[in-house]
């Protein structure tokens, strides 16, 4: 694999939170990035220069995210207060928000994702949260993990 067990949970946190934003790497010879999103037309560029990409954004819209996914994005994360549903898209994940811990909420569930990359595909892991004594713990029993890949793109 290129890319191992990639912990999306800072992609969770507010705006202010990263600033290391857009973030790229090259691993074997494939450049990977995670950007802010701006406009579908710096995602298209984005895609462009990318063999993978992320675009992390506060409470998506359906059908914003759908065009981001259309615009060349692989993945999107989104993020705010409350945990919201994820969808497949054209086999390419849409995290709407994993949830949120850290703040004022009362939301006491949320989601941690992470993947594997490697040069055909990206397999995403995705575990169910929830407060256990003021500190995320794993769901269990009729909420386990799900795991499901998605094709990347071939350029």
């Amino acid at each position: 694999p290129i890319l191992k067990a990639m912990d999306f949970s800072v992609l969770n946190m507010p705006v202010s939170g990263i600033a290391s934003l857009p973030y790229e790497i090259q691993l074997g010879g494939q450049q990977i990035s995670i950007i802010n999103f701006k406009t579908l037309e710096n995602v298209r560029e984005q895609a462009a220069k990318n063999t993978f990409l992320i675009v992390r954004m506060q409470n998506p819209e359906k059908s914003l995210a759908e065009n981001i996914i259309d615009a060349g994005a692989d993945a999107i994360i989104g993020y705010g207060e409350t945990q919201m549903p994820y969808e497949i898209y054209k086999g390419k994940p849409i995290f709407y928000s994993l949830g949120n811990f850290i703040g004022n909420t009362n939301d006491d569930e949320g989601l941690a994702v992470g993947m594997v990359l490697d040069q055909h595909s990206a397999q995403y892991f995705i575990f169910p949260l929830t407060l256990q004594d003021d500190r995320p713990a794993l769901l269990y029993g009729s909420q386990k993990s799900v795991t499901f890949t998605s094709p990347l793109r071939i350029k």
